[in-house]
């Protein structure tokens, strides 16, 4: 996502931009299997919200609640469907043993 102004601490507590750069990589795999269409902007969001200063004050930009209710969804059918198939791979390989 690229947009011109972001407000620190972000909704985590993160202070600088670095920290929570740091963080959010973490979800990189999720984002390149495609857990949801809204993924990628609901980390940024989250961790680099963004604001405008198109009003008197500083308005600050969140993720609405339908936007992470679906973000929600999708991640837990994908972590199902992964947790699924590494119990099953456990299980073949016990059998193995």
């Amino acid at each position: 996502m690229r947009y011109n102004f972001t407000r620190m601490p972000n909704l985590l507590g993160h202070v600088t931009q670095q920290e929570a750069a740091a963080q959010v990589h973490e979800f990189i795999p999720l984002v390149q299997v495609g857990c949801s269409r809204l993924l990628k902007f609901f980390l940024c969001a989250v961790y680099a919200p963004m604001c405008t200063e198109q009003v008197e004050e500083v308005l600050v930009i969140l993720p609405c609640r339908s936007m992470c209710e679906e973000v929600g969804q999708k991640f837990l059918s994908k972590i199902h469907v992964i947790s699924v198939a590494l119990y099953a791979l456990y299980v073949l390989r016990v059998r193995r043993l």
